[in-house]
């Protein structure tokens, strides 16, 4: 069997290849720029989020949910800490300015419906039963109303003072209806000759919500002629006039 051909060794003296250098000395890398996606993550507290929680805890407008949104994209970019502050002042101002509005709406709506009229129709001022009074013409005015002496030429008079129930104040709508079913009710009891005429309308002031608060409970009924008269309201139909 026939063996496979040998190289002769290399001749004396002959050298092998030298190896090749070393590696240069491994160097970190430079830092990179400014605003680089690789730069490193800062340190400490976003300022504009813990300002949020402060607006947030001591709400003034809006400034806690600014302050918080701003807060929140800084702090995602540079990876500062305190997107829980922002996110908790954000929070705390939208609480405090929904019970704001809340209050806010509760006081406007006064315990009484939207259709109320003019302030200027409330409290009865402490008139009384048998009082003549002017300052009825064109819309009625409790302030505006004057009491005068019934022997004087007048345009209307008081023929009834109705205590209203205590509790919580009703509404313009309920004084409004009850003023219509007693007052007219009185004037039929009390002056029949009256109610059947027509030259003789009812009219009334009532209690307001502010005025209700005050201890104010009346109900004041008035007749208002048609021109001014002189004398009661029964004197007219006593004399035949």
């Amino acid at each position: 069997m026939s063996q496979p051909p040998v190289d002769p060794p290399p001749p004396y003296g002959h050298q092998w290849p030298a190896p090749p250098p070393p590696p240069p000395p491994w160097q970190y890398p430079p830092w990179p720029p400014a605003g680089s996606p690789y730069e490193q993550p800062k340190s400490g507290t976003n300022g504009f989020t813990i300002a949020a929680l402060v607006f947030g805890i001591i709400p003034i407008c809006f400034l806690g949910i600014i302050f918080g949104i701003v807060g929140l994209v800084q702090a995602s970019k540079s990876g500062e800490k305190g997107k829980g502050l922002a996110i908790a002042g954000i929070v705390l101002n939208v609480v405090w300015l929904i019970g704001g509005f809340t209050v806010a709406l509760i006081s406007s709506s006064d315990g009484s419906d939207v259709s109320q009229p003019s302030p200027s129709r409330h409290a009865s001022f402490g008139l009384k039963v048998g009082q003549c009074v002017n300052g009825l013409v064109g819309e009625l005015k409790a302030e505006s109303i004057e009491p005068v002496a019934c022997a004087l030429a007048h345009e209307g008079e008081v023929f009834a003072v109705i205590d209203l129930p205590s509790g919580r104040y009703p509404g313009i709508t309920q004084v409004r209806k009850r003023a219509d079913t007693d007052c007219f009710r009185r004037l039929e009891e009390d002056h029949p000759q009256a109610y059947d005429d027509k030259r003789v309308s009812v009219d009334y002031v009532y209690p307001s919500q502010r005025s209700w608060d005050h201890g104010d409970r009346e109900l004041t009924c008035l007749v208002e002629y048609d021109t001014r008269r002189a004398g009661s309201i029964d004197d007219a139909y006593l004399t035949g006039g």
